[in-house]
């Protein structure tokens, strides 16, 4: 189902070894400007609860990737132009990394960034 606030899904496998978090949300906003994708980094990098083995940013979007645990976990995370950015989170065993390792590509890859032509992440 929907999350409560209406901003995005989580979905877990039958097993709950895998789970994939997607959602929007608007960015905060002090003196009419948007956080810069610099600051966005920076701050989400500081909230992880892992610590990543691979980091990579560009003028648009950028990428935490980690072990917690037995479980690899990648986030993903879109600015977009109207104040707000896209994110998606997956999480799965390392067992299954060679299947999921693909997956994630693919999610990553074709993430539709929502209504509107306002996105500086578009295609």
């Amino acid at each position: 189902p929907e999350s409560t606030n209406g901003d995005g899904r989580h979905f877990v496998s039958e097993d709950g070894e895998v789970s994939l978090m997607v959602w929007g949300t608007w960015l905060p906003v002090s003196l009419d400007t948007n956080p810069t994708i610099d600051e966005l980094y920076e701050e989400e990098l500081s909230y992880l609860d892992y610590i990543p083995t691979y980091k990579a940013k560009n003028e648009n979007n950028f990428v935490f990737s980690g072990y917690r645990g037995n479980k690899i976990v990648y986030q993903r995370h879109f600015l977009k132009s109207d104040g707000s950015q896209n994110v998606f989170v997956i999480e799965y065993p390392t067992a299954l990394k060679e299947e999921f390792d693909s997956i994630v590509t693919y999610i990553s890859n074709n993430m539709s960034l929502g209504i509107g032509t306002d996105s500086v992440c578009e295609k």
